[in-house]
């Protein structure tokens, strides 16, 4: 992507991240070349809701992802980077994001919700686009959704610590995707 200096460091009261999306090496060379955009995801089980994923400051979990997906769908994995400003985050590293859903959670406690079940997380994507939805008739739009994900076995004997855990980014907005490269070795 070719952005002015200006448009690269806007204003919003995003910060900036790294982020690294594991996909087939074909849609990369499409994205690293201004030909397609990466595709939100909009399964009703992705976690953070619609989005394009990326995980954080961790190319190696996005290769790991890329694997896994070409060994079903086929093609020869990869990784794109991507230097993303946050914008309005719903950032879920936060004790105030936090909040909010256990908010959102506690009006919904009468409703019948969907079930989280191994990776298909589908109650959590309920529970953020329910959030997200009252947010936006507040007047409040998030640009990305950001959380800690643990995942994986643990480390050692008794530790909290997963050999899998990682920190995951939906973008919402794609404007906060301010640049595409391709990381070294990868």
């Amino acid at each position: 992507m070719s952005h002015s200096s200006t448009d690269f460091f806007n204003n919003s009261p995003g910060s900036l991240i790294i982020g690294y999306h594991g996909c087939p090496k074909d849609i990369i060379e499409e994205v690293i070349h201004n030909r397609k955009p990466l595709k939100p995801s909009k399964n009703d089980y992705d976690w953070l809701g619609n989005g394009i994923y990326f995980w954080e400051n961790d190319p190696e979990r996005a290769l790991e992802w890329a694997r896994e997906t070409c060994k079903r769908k086929g093609g020869e994995p990869g990784v794109v980077g991507a230097v993303i400003n946050l914008g309005n985050c719903l950032d879920f590293t936060s004790r105030k994001a936090l909040k909010l859903l256990k908010i959102t959670y506690k009006q919904l406690i009468d409703r019948k919700l969907p079930e989280n079940e191994g990776v298909f997380k589908r109650r959590d994507n309920y529970l953020i686009k329910y959030l997200k939805e009252i947010q936006q008739k507040n007047g409040i739009s998030y640009d990305s959704v950001r959380s800690v994900f643990i995942e994986g076995e643990p480390i050692c004997p008794g530790s909290t610590f997963r050999d899998k855990n990682h920190i995951q980014i939906a973008v919402i907005n794609p404007a906060c995707i301010k640049a595409y490269f391709i990381p070294k070795g990868y």
